[in-house]
């Protein structure tokens, strides 16, 4: 087994398996969230929800975006590598739906507001 193969494996076990980890449990935080809230949402927690639901598309999206880049040269595909741009592109996410949006959230918290008037 060659050394590329053997990145090409540990790559493919780390999106298949870091990452859906990571993002199932954000999407379950996100739907504990919009679970735990009953009828009467309060302005926060519509926030919240919404800040979480563009975080999580923010990620997957950064996420695509690297696949993109070819993995040449000497550190290229590493195990580490690849979990440190996971953390990354979480962290990047976060930080960019809780500051000012990329408008995602602001689209969701509007449905939201909508859908609890019906």
């Amino acid at each position: 087994m060659g050394s590329d193969t053997k990145s090409e494996l540990i790559g493919s076990l780390l999106d298949s398996g870091v990452y859906k980890a990571q993002a199932t449990r954000q999407a379950k935080a996100l739907d504990a969230t919009l679970k735990g809230t009953k009828r009467g949402y309060s302005e926060k927690e519509i926030e919240k929800a919404s800040a979480q639901f563009e975080a999580l598309l923010l990620q997957q999206m950064m996420s695509a975006m690297w696949k993109s880049i070819p993995n040449e040269g000497l550190l290229s595909g590493s195990r580490e590598e690849a979990i440190y741009r996971d953390m990354l592109n979480q962290g990047l996410a976060e930080s960019i739906a809780t500051g000012p949006s990329v408008g995602i959230k602001n689209v969701v918290m509007k449905e939201l507001k909508a859908s609890e008037k019906k």
